[in-house]
């Protein structure tokens, strides 16, 4: 997994639990690396799984709860950073499509180790999208994070469903994306 991921959740605790915490997360982790991270560099999956499960106990709340704010913390970063990504859209649902086709083709271009997720689209209705998740990681919470954040980018308030879900058993996760009324 790229640096990028590990120094952006260092920021997410340090920003809204403070230096200490990190720490403390560090300690009952006892990651690899020992907590230190860049960017460019890759790490192995397995240390942010150790260091989720220490901040999920130390902060009392559900490893998926924390991904899922993580992923919204990690839009900020997107945004900052490859704005043309997201800029070149003008709705949400287009933004999302071009996840898999556009945004995850470049990231592999820039980085060839990288390791995207694979998602799959059907356009259910005008006002609903679902979008099929597979991954080893299993982040799909993540990418529920990052999707409630894109709406917001968009200003369209939306609902969404995880019927089908990786962490129970499945191949997949879907996610169902309804714009919501009103």
């Amino acid at each position: 997994m790229k640096g990028v991921v590990f120094t952006n959740f260092a920021e997410l605790v340090e920003d809204n639990y403070g230096l200490a915490m990190w720490q403390n997360i560090l300690d009952t982790a006892n990651p690899p690396s020992g907590g230190i991270y860049v960017a460019t560099a890759q790490y192995d999956d397995q240390e942010l799984i150790s260091l989720v499960g220490a901040a999920s106990e130390l902060l009392d709340m559900p490893a998926p709860v924390l991904i899922r704010r993580f992923g919204q913390f990690l839009w900020q970063y997107f945004e900052e950073n490859y704005p043309q990504f997201i800029t070149s859209h003008d709705n949400l649902f287009d933004f999302l499509i071009s996840v898999d086709s556009v945004i995850h083709m470049e990231v592999n271009k820039l980085y060839p180790n990288a390791s995207t997720p694979d998602f799959e689209y059907d356009r259910e209705s005008p006002k609903q999208l679902l979008m099929h998740y597979r991954s080893p990681r299993k982040l799909c919470h993540l990418s529920v994070g990052l999707i409630e954040a894109s709406a917001n980018y968009y200003q369209t308030p939306i609902r969404i469903e995880h019927p089908v879900c990786m962490h129970e058993g499945s191949d997949h996760c879907e996610i169902r994306v309804t714009i919501a009324d009103g």
